[in-house]
């Protein structure tokens, strides 16, 4: 007596779960002034400086707005940080929400990477429209014209971006 068994292995999509996983966790994302990026034109008239056109110059800016300058008497008014940091809940959510979208096949990594990416620079951007403090000093505020810190030229709230690096 002879018996036959047929076997066939039938993928439910488990191969594409993880070939979707594998790919998403292969990048990350910078958000804020990366290297490469285009520099947003002046919206409006600033201050007695040029318009800045390079990455560099603006990515130096807000370093110096991050952190303060002792030498060239700038307090800090921090607006990256801050970004993430009080939104760190609401970006954990979408984070997880693409993934599981990712790993469903509803959602292509490179749009998952698009909605976190725009996701974080609005939140970026709101930081500095609603930074406040510490307030410009008077000097400063007659040389520019207004009282609103961060605001020269609105070139380093234009040009807030992010960037998808592959690993």
């Amino acid at each position: 007596m002879t018996i036959t068994t047929t076997y066939r292995d039938t993928d439910l999509g488990l191969h594409d779960i993880i070939v979707n996983s594998k790919e998403f966790s292969k990048d990350y994302l910078k958000v804020g002034y990366p290297e490469g990026g285009k520099v947003a034109p002046p919206s409006q008239e600033g201050s007695q400086h040029e318009p800045f056109t390079e990455m560099h110059e603006i990515a130096s800016v807000a370093c110096v707005h991050e952190y303060g300058s002792k030498s060239h008497n700038v307090p800090a008014r921090p607006t990256l940080a801050p970004a993430i940091d009080l939104n760190k809940d609401e970006i954990s959510n979408k984070i997880k929400e693409v993934d599981g979208k990712i790993i469903d096949g509803s959602l292509k990594i490179q749009d998952a990477w698009k909605m976190l990416g725009e996701m974080i620079v609005s939140m970026i951007k709101q930081q500095i429209l609603t930074k406040f403090e510490p307030e410009l000093k008077p000097k400063t505020k007659a040389r520019k014209g207004f009282d609103k810190p961060l605001m020269d030229r609105l070139q380093m709230l234009n040009t807030v971006q992010y960037k998808v690096v592959k690993k």
